[in-house]
């Protein structure tokens, strides 16, 4: 026989029993809940500047092997090509002009690549102005960062301009702590465009390396558009969603007690 106790007692189990799983399920959300990840994407090589560099190298590689170009001509001490390029120095035939010109070299090989010039002149000085200019100047012997391209600077800050030298950097090998450069104005003589290789920057006296910066933005080619513009595709938008709705637990209500007359062995 069931009492009326009992029922009650029935409906204060089930509600406890709804309760506890509620708790649980919060802790248990609680608890799983995943850490919030923030993903940073790597830095991606840009393909323009490493394009200009490559022609940087390869102008540079061309005037080392150019026999017309790599040494000085003629009777008067410093008579080059590059001068005469660049319109500086005492004329001394044949469109050529004389002074000394490691930064007319350097200069001309990155104006045949396409890189910026404007600032750079005929001191080698001029290329830490320049990569002060366009915070590019990386001081001191390190090659962290150091590209094939950049042009590196020697002994810029003894206080002896006579000595200042520039060349341009061919390869960098980070592994043995070397690069290698061709600079003019150097090699037998300093007359001629020559190849400093597998060097460290310290035994060198380096005092720092400038990094070219192009003459304008270069545009990625399209590939598939015929060479007309792409049309740009729509964006698409995000269509909403109806929130679920949230799961209820109901719980039985407890029978009410019948209030009958009492009968033998009944309690009300």
């Amino acid at each position: 026989m069931i009492t009326i106790a009992s029922r009650w007692g029935r409906a204060a189990v089930l509600i406890a029993a709804a309760l506890g799983i509620a708790v649980l399920g919060a802790n248990l959300a609680h608890d799983t809940a995943l850490p919030t990840v923030h993903l940073v994407a790597a830095k991606k090589p840009d393909p323009a500047d490493q394009a200009l560099r490559d022609r940087i190298v390869a102008a540079a590689k061309a005037e080392l092997k150019d026999k017309s170009h790599n040494s000085e001509k003629g009777a008067t001490k410093n008579c080059n090509y590059y001068s005469g390029k660049a319109g500086r120095g005492t004329p001394c035939g044949n469109g050529m002009r004389a002074q000394e010109w490691c930064a007319d070299f350097a200069r001309y090989v990155w104006d045949e690549a396409g890189a910026k010039t404007s600032g750079v002149n005929s001191l080698a000085a001029s290329f830490r102005g320049y990569g002060r200019g366009h915070h590019t100047w990386r001081k001191g012997t390190s090659l962290k960062g150091v590209k094939p391209g950049d042009v590196v600077g020697y002994r810029l800050d003894d206080g002896n301009p006579d000595n200042d030298h520039v060349g341009v950097v061919t390869e960098v090998d980070l592994e043995h702590g070397t690069f290698s450069a061709i600079s003019g104005n150097s090699g037998a003589g300093g007359e001629q465009v020559s190849l400093l290789e597998d060097k460290r920057p310290g035994d060198v006296r380096v005092s720092g390396f400038a990094a070219p910066v192009p003459t304008k933005a270069e545009k990625p080619a399209k590939s598939g558009t015929g060479g007309k513009t792409a049309e740009p595709t729509p964006k698409k938008t995000a269509t909403p969603t109806t929130p679920e709705a949230p799961i209820e637990i109901v719980l039985p209500e407890p029978e009410a007690p019948a209030f009958r007359g009492a009968t033998e062995g009944e309690t009300p």
